[in-house]
């Protein structure tokens, strides 16, 4: 084959790999050998060549390039790679195998690469990818699916969402020099997660782009974390993730400067009324193996302000934790303390005050097994102008919990539900009825009997 060929030909046998090819090339190529065990041998030029690869929104073009083939291996000469306005140069050779697939390589590489690659090369890892990198004589060597790299590569500006974060991690500055298949951190890589700072430094090694020896310090200042309608935080933590492959550890000190849930919920969710149903969100450990087997040794305490705030009411808190276990199966050792605050339960009358509050987890049991004890008060007058000090205490498990309610004068629980849901005692309520036929007495012993023992009485610690 000699003379100036289409590119736009190779479309035909490159249908799934290729949207669309544009270009020429000048070919001087010869075919020999069997099918079985093909030969080719020749060069070719290209020239003014596009390519548009399929699930990827920009045109790789390759301005100039020379391809020399000789027995068993492809060589490139200054092969000119081009993403957007950035362009890659490699120099070097691709050894094939009997089938003439690539199975070693050898090349020489420099310019600046258009970080959109990586949707390109790691389609699993990265949901966006933007910005570009400066290649300093970075060399590549060894087979092609785990190539030993040497050189260095300088951050310009990569901006990157991984999946399962769903936050952009954005880095301004930074240097990696890459020997062998150690890859370390020279200058800190420094930028932004989402709104807040981001510092990275330290080194890690790679078999096969998987880690299998890593020591990384991550230093952050004021990293929020988020979940719509349900939570906000804003986060300083140092850091670090070391470990040999398989068995990796994240231990550090994590400071909440500050904290809000706000998701609506029912205090009362064992009672006959509903609570509500909420679509969660996947995990960020499920589709990765790496972070759900992540050990964690982690400091959590309270620097700032704490907030519960919902329609029921509004709680500050304060506390800390040790975080261990792993990411998937995390385990919990230590108190939170609700400090101060209000809140109502749906239906019934009156507010609460806090008197007494604190969860305390014990990382030998499960996180639904932590111990609860609140205990609040409100003040009811009925209307003979009757003063009770109406207190509430929610004791037991954090996931099966009881309610205990006590009153100044003393009510049984049957009483004080019913005052505190209709503003009145159960005598009140028989002497509004009085003089009244039995029918309709009966009849509001029963509606009492409804409210006071199927509605809520499962909750309580003592039955109606």
């Amino acid at each position: 084959l000699n003379g100036r060929v289409s590119l736009a030909v190779l479309e035909f046998f490159l249908t799934r790999r290729v949207n669309r090819i544009r270009g020429e090339a000048r070919a001087d190529l010869k075919l020999m050998g069997t099918w079985k065990k093909p030969d080719l041998k020749g060069e070719f030029s290209l020239h003014r060549t596009s390519i548009k690869l399929p699930n990827f929104d920009r045109n790789i073009e390759i301005p100039n390039g020379r391809v020399r083939l000789v027995p068993g291996a492809i060589s490139l000469d200054q092969l000119e790679l081009r993403v957007g306005n950035h362009t890659v140069n490699a120099k070097g050779e691709l050894l094939l195998d009997d089938r003439l697939r690539p199975d070693f390589v050898e090349l020489n590489v420099d310019g600046e690469i258009n970080m959109r690659l990586m949707r390109l090369f790691f389609p699993r890892r990265f949901s966006q990818a933007s910005g570009s990198a400066k290649i300093v004589k970075l060399k590549v060597e060894g087979l092609v699916d785990d190539p030993s790299i040497a050189g260095r590569i300088e951050v310009k500006r990569i901006d990157l969402v991984p999946r399962g974060l769903g936050r952009l991690l954005s880095l301004t500055s930074g240097m990696i020099d890459f020997d062998g298949y150690q890859y370390s951190i020279v200058e800190p890589l420094v930028g932004q997660y989402d709104e807040g700072q981001l510092t990275i430094t330290g080194a890690a090694r790679f078999n096969r782009l998987e880690p299998i020896d890593v020591n990384l310090r991550l230093v952050g200042a004021a990293i929020p974390f988020r979940k719509p309608k349900v939570y906000s935080a804003e986060t300083n933590f140092d850091l670090r993730l070391i470990g040999d492959n398989p068995e990796f550890t994240l231990k550090g000190e994590v400071d909440l400067v500050d904290a809000r849930y706000v998701r609506e919920f029912d205090f009362l969710k064992q009672m006959a009324i509903k609570p509500r149903v909420y679509e969660e969100d996947e995990p960020l450990w499920k589709s990765s193996a790496f972070l759900r087997d992540l050990k964690l040794a982690l400091t959590l305490r309270s620097s700032g302000e704490m907030l519960v705030k919902n329609q029921y009411g509004k709680m500050s808190l304060s506390g800390g934790l040790k975080i261990e276990g792993s990411l998937s199966k995390p385990r919990l050792d230590g108190q939170v303390r609700a400090d101060e605050g209000t809140f109502k339960f749906d239906g019934l009358w009156g507010e609460y005050s806090l008197t007494r509050g604190e969860i305390i987890f014990d990382k030998d049991l499960p996180v639904e097994e932590a111990g609860l004890d609140v205990l609040a008060e409100s003040q009811h007058t009925d209307p003979n102008g009757a003063d009770y000090r109406i207190q509430v205490q929610q004791k037991g498990l954090l996931g099966n919990f009881q309610m205990k309610l006590s009153s100044i004068p003393k009510l049984d629980q049957g009483q004080i539900l019913t005052l505190i849901a209709t503003g009145r005692t159960t005598d009140q309520l028989r002497s509004q009825l009085r003089g009244s036929q039995d029918g309709a007495a009966n009849i509001a012993d029963e509606q009492i009997k409804t409210l006071t023992g199927r509605i809520i009485s499962d909750i309580l610690s003592e039955k109606i």
